[in-house]
């Protein structure tokens, strides 16, 4: 009596976007525009990093060799995956029972990211990484200086 094996149990996610190749193409135009920036070796200062970086299917493998504290034209893609990159620390909690757990049962969670590299853009700025396309506005923001006011003493 042969055993029925069950496939595909891996649920379908009924709420993730389907991309067409028109905004695909469109996304990867954008992220192949090049950017001006300072590369921040936050692990490392002084050293160099040289990664290997290939964002799409069918682009080729591209080596970049970048050392701290110099000025790049890089690929807005290649500046995302710059930015994105770090480690959590974790911390413990006392009797929070709804982290996750170390070996000894002492519950963790992550306390914060800590950045390995950074790339600061001297030039840009994606309004589209701003917050929701609905709600997105510019805000003119002016310096007004302070009058200084008279200091009251009580007696």
């Amino acid at each position: 009596m042969a055993i029925p094996i069950r496939k595909n149990l891996t649920p379908i996610k009924k709420d993730t976007p389907i991309l067409n190749e028109a905004k695909v193409n469109a996304r990867k135009a954008k992220d192949a525009q090049l950017v001006k920036g300072i590369f921040k070796f936050y692990e490392a200062p002084g050293a160099e990093l040289t990664f290997n970086f290939k964002a799409y299917r069918g682009d080729s493998v591209q080596k970049y060799t970048l050392t701290d504290g110099k000025v790049y034209m890089l690929p807005l893609g290649v500046a995302r995956h710059l930015n994105s990159g770090g480690y959590p620390e974790y911390e413990y909690i006392k009797g929070d029972p709804t982290t996750l757990g170390a070996a000894d049962g002492t519950p963790m969670r992550i306390g914060k990211m800590t950045k390995r590299y950074g790339f600061q853009s001297l030039e840009f700025l994606d309004i589209e990484e701003l917050g929701d396309s609905d709600q997105k506005q510019v805000v003119l923001v002016e310096n007004v200086p302070l009058q200084p006011q008279p200091i009251l003493m009580a007696r």
